[in-house]
């Protein structure tokens, strides 16, 4: 046959263009190279960017970002950036995110090339969905980390494995409840917040004994939610200061 290709990126029959068959390039080859010596800063600006673009408007892939680190106990320590915390897209356990990202986060000092996405819900880490690094015979090893179940033998001998055999996680559930309820806030604004916020939250940090933590999750919900009427029933203007206030105490 003599397929062809559209302008438009569509496959057909026609006879203008025809479709050839490449080798492709790897991750440290030229054109792909160079999406990861952009800076951090100016990937995420260009996401952000999109994301204020109409949805029909933005570019396939724009909202990417090519990173590289090391694996650190803090999390994934980005070349000219912050240290991130790696999370799964999808937690559903028929996909292998969320074992191959504990297995890459015990691998201390693994040097890693990232291909993720913002979490706009959770401002201090990113959405990884591949990754490559040098394995254990110096051959690289690149990973759809939804696709491709890791184990011990694709991590080379220099990285430190710290791989727990279940996860612990680093704060009470509560706790990580009220720094998601901050985090949606930064990321929404008041209206998300009041849209969202769980009512039950400040309860459930009070019964664990996180009693200021309890007090600044119930203002946060209270002042994103306070929309008083006057005496003709009319809405009072929202109170920004002390939404800001509760905030900043949460």
């Amino acid at each position: 046959t003599d397929p062809t290709v559209s302008p438009d990126g569509r496959i057909g029959g026609g006879g203008a263009v025809r479709s050839v068959r490449a080798s492709g390039a790897r991750w440290h080859e030229e054109p792909l190279d160079t999406l990861w010596r952009r800076s951090p800063a100016d990937q995420v600006a260009a996401a952000l960017r999109r994301s204020a673009e109409p949805a029909d408007e933005r570019d396939a892939g724009g909202d990417l970002l090519f990173l590289t680190g090391t694996i650190t106990g803090g999390g994934f320590a980005v070349d000219g950036g912050p240290t991130v915390r790696l999370l799964a897209p999808d937690e559903r356990p028929e996909l292998p995110y969320v074992e191959n990202l504990r297995l890459l986060a015990g691998a201390h000092g693994l040097s890693l090339r990232l291909v993720a996405r913002l979490a706009t819900d959770r401002p201090s880490g990113v959405r990884a969905l591949a990754a490559a690094w040098q394995g254990t015979d110096g051959d690289p090893v690149r990973a759809d980390l939804g696709l491709r179940r890791l184990n011990r033998t694709h991590l080379p001998r220099t990285a430190t494995a710290v791989i727990p055999s279940t996860p612990a996680p680093a704060l009470p559930t509560e706790l990580d409840l009220l720094r998601r309820a901050v985090d949606r806030a930064v990321a929404g604004g008041r209206a998300v917040t009041a849209t969202v916020a769980d009512g039950a939250l400040p309860r459930r940090l009070a019964a664990v004994g996180l009693t200021t933590g309890a007090a600044c999750a119930r203002a946060l919900v209270d002042t994103a939610s306070d929309r008083r009427h006057d005496a003709l029933g009319r809405l009072r203007p929202a109170d920004p200061e002390a939404y800001a206030r509760a905030w900043l105490a949460s």
